[in-house]
């Protein structure tokens, strides 16, 4: 798990990215049925966001190695 303390330099970690991403779309799936059923976001939205999230997990991991890792 992360320090949560920034390096020097401002760059994290690839690991720290791919958790984050990860992070991200959990949360995501959790309150984006949510938000559908209060009206706050439409189908759509919420399927090209998750899918977009997944693409940027998708590059991280390729850069972190040819994508050996599993998701």
């Amino acid at each position: 798990m992360p320090d949560y303390e920034l390096p020097e330099d401002d760059k994290l970690p690839m690991s720290h990215l791919i958790t984050e991403v990860r992070r991200e779309i959990a949360l995501r799936a959790n309150v984006y049925p949510k938000w559908i059923a209060a009206g706050r976001l439409r189908q759509e939205q919420a399927t090209y966001r998750i899918a977009a999230m997944n693409q940027i997990l998708d590059i991280l991991l390729e850069l972190d190695g040819g994508g050996k890792e599993a998701a």
